[in-house]
């Protein structure tokens, strides 16, 4: 059975950052309860009243492009959004983020949720996800409860304690990018890819690895042609912009908002005559 990461439909609830988590990694987000909607599709939305005709944007990526514990109208694609409609473009701007979606996942989910609904263009903001199977020796298609996408029927997540990991390897990743941009070419879905923002001012292993995998995404855009916003480097991301390790907080939504929507506005389909 194929696993999507995605949300249910038509949700409405409020979340609360865990004790744990604001003990270890949150260092300034506020502990609340954060409003969650969804769609009839699964898709986050920002809560702002969207005509039916108006056309259709969709992010995709990991927790950093979910933004779950930012409010509701702050999350970075509610920014974009509001940027966009200010800008003259009337567009919904769909949050396909779920935690912990590698690039198999989004294949996944661009295939059998995103092209039906014929969308504009889509985002890809992701990067930190795709560390562990690129350690794995299974790669994208290890049992991990956390990496694998097909699982029996019925089936529960167990952890599987004989993983083998290896050395970091980002050929299958390589090969990745390559069906996504074939997908996304096939159906005429204009892609553009988002380096994941990193704290400057964290020097380690974990952030040296999301670097490299910002890098070799520069470079795949670079050979291909393919439309990039380098949030990595062009965000003046210090850390009061972060309410941890590794997400944005509102004020760091609405400064990645500002760079994305520059690229994404060109995107906009010319009116009709």
């Amino acid at each position: 059975m194929l696993v999507l990461k995605e949300y249910g439909p038509l949700i409405d609830t409020n979340l609360m950052p865990p004790d744990d988590y604001i003990r270890q990694k949150a260092f300034c987000v506020e502990q609340k309860e954060y409003r969650l909607r969804t769609d009839k599709s699964g898709f986050i939305i920002s809560g702002a009243d969207q005509g039916a005709d108006q056309d259709v944007i969709v992010a995709v990526g990991d927790s950093v492009c979910e933004c779950l514990y930012v409010e509701e109208e702050e999350r970075l694609w509610a920014n974009l959004e509001r940027k966009l409609n200010a800008g003259g473009w009337p567009v919904s701007v769909l949050n396909g983020g779920v935690s912990d979606s590698h690039l198999l996942h989004i294949i996944n989910v661009f295939l059998n949720k995103i092209v039906p609904l014929k969308p504009k263009a889509v985002l890809v903001l992701q990067g930190g996800a795709d560390r562990p199977p690129s350690r794995d020796r299974a790669s994208y298609w290890s049992k991990s409860p956390a990496i694998t996408t097909v699982r029996r029927r019925g089936e529960r997540d167990q952890f599987n304690a004989d993983l083998s990991w290896r050395e970091v390897d980002y050929t299958d990743r390589q090969k990745l990018l390559d069906i996504l941009i074939s997908a996304a070419r096939a159906f005429e879905i204009p892609l553009v890819y988002i380096t994941s923002p990193v704290p400057r001012h964290y020097p380690d292993g974990w952030h040296d690895e999301c670097r490299a995998l910002n890098q070799q995404t520069r470079e795949f855009c670079a050979s291909n042609q393919v439309q990039m916003v380098d949030l990595e480097r062009d965000m003046p991301n210090f850390g009061w912009m972060f309410h941890d390790d590794a997400h944005l907080n509102r004020y760091g939504c609405r400064a990645a908002s500002e760079l994305i929507s520059k690229s994404v506005m060109a995107l906009r389909p010319a009116p009709e005559r």
